[in-house]
């Protein structure tokens, strides 16, 4: 026996090129890109050109974010530091930020995963 198909609403924050928007509406979700930037897949009814902290404030069933990683990951950290015992207190102030940003979307009022 099969189970019941529930289809949620999806919100994909910083994405402009909709592929995970359309592979979600592809499955029958009504799922939305957001982005600062207009969109690149096609599908502008499908796109919110805003703030996606904005949007965050809005009941989602699911929220899927990327936010720009160059000041988050550990890849560009040894930027923050030029010279030994030396830091870049502007790179670290936009790590504070870019961490903050981050937060906002892992505390956002979304249900948990039910997994």
């Amino acid at each position: 026996m099969k189970g019941k198909v529930i289809f949620i609403r999806v919100l994909i924050a910083c994405e402009e090129s909709q592929v995970v928007c359309k592979a979600f509406r592809e499955l029958g979700h009504e799922a939305y890109s957001c982005d600062l930037e207009g969109c690149s897949g096609g599908y502008p009814e499908w796109h919110i050109q805003a703030d996606a902290l904005e949007l965050i404030k809005i009941k989602w069933d699911l929220i899927i974010a990327h936010p720009p990683c160059t000041f988050l990951s550990n890849a560009g950290a040894c930027r923050m530091y030029p010279h030994k015992g030396e830091i870049d207190l502007e790179r670290y102030q936009k790590a504070l930020e870019a961490k903050a940003f981050f937060i906002r979307f892992l505390n956002a009022d979304c249900p948990p995963d039910s997994g």
